[in-house]
């Protein structure tokens, strides 16, 4: 599973996480603004250079999880195949999905500060909102929707579009790859592969 053709979007994924903007007040951007803020300030416990402890990596877990829904993002990312597992299939592949994730990506996001981003707009389209923002790069900026589902009276984040294409889609892609060249047993087993692996590494380098 090559799971670093996903460098660029998590790259984008990581300045849009690590630094604050404008917000309006009790709107999803608002709201946006708040998981930016938490997540920064989790992050920046640890000192420059170092490696995070299990402490330390338990509350970036907690946060992730109170903003990132991410049993809808394995949903999207799974597709079709979503529909033919079983309850406790779903929960396996969430908590896989959710691992790979956090370990091989969201845990990294403090390495990226420094890159500017701006709020340029919000909509409500049926039950999701879409918080708009433009995220300064090199080469001109790179537009990003956040894209947010309703919990318990406030936001998750499900999605995220970056420069025209969609997270999920990009590992809808990487799944129904491997899918349709083996089976949906041997994408669990990669996952799992590959979240022992870098679980190892992160372990390693404490």
């Amino acid at each position: 599973m090559k799971i670093n053709t996903l460098a660029f979007r998590f790259a984008v994924l990581a300045t849009c996480i690590a630094l604050p903007g404008l917000a309006v007040a009790g709107s999803p951007t608002d709201w946006v603004q708040g998981t930016i803020l938490e997540v920064k300030n989790t992050l920046v416990i640890q000192d420059s250079g170092t490696e995070l402890t299990p402490e330390q990596a338990l509350e970036i877990s907690r946060v992730f999880g109170n903003r990132f829904s991410f049993q809808e993002m394995a949903r999207l990312a799974l597709g079709q195949h979503w529909q033919q597992l079983s309850a406790q299939e779903r929960t396996e592949f969430v908590r896989l999905f959710r691992g790979l994730m956090e370990r091989s990506h969201l845990w990294r996001l403090s390495t990226h500060a420094g890159v500017e981003q701006r709020y340029v707009g919000e909509r409500i389209e049926g039950d999701r909102a879409i918080v708009q923002a433009l995220v300064k790069a090199d080469d001109g900026d790179i537009p990003v929707d956040y894209i947010l589902v309703p919990h318990n009276g406030s936001w998750k984040i499900s999605d995220l579009n970056i420069d025209g294409v969609k997270l999920s889609a990009t590992y809808r892609s990487e799944f129904n790859r491997v899918i349709s060249k083996s089976s949906y047993k041997e994408l669990v087993r990669k996952m799992s592969v590959k979240l022992e692996e870098v679980t190892m590494e992160a372990r390693s380098q404490r």
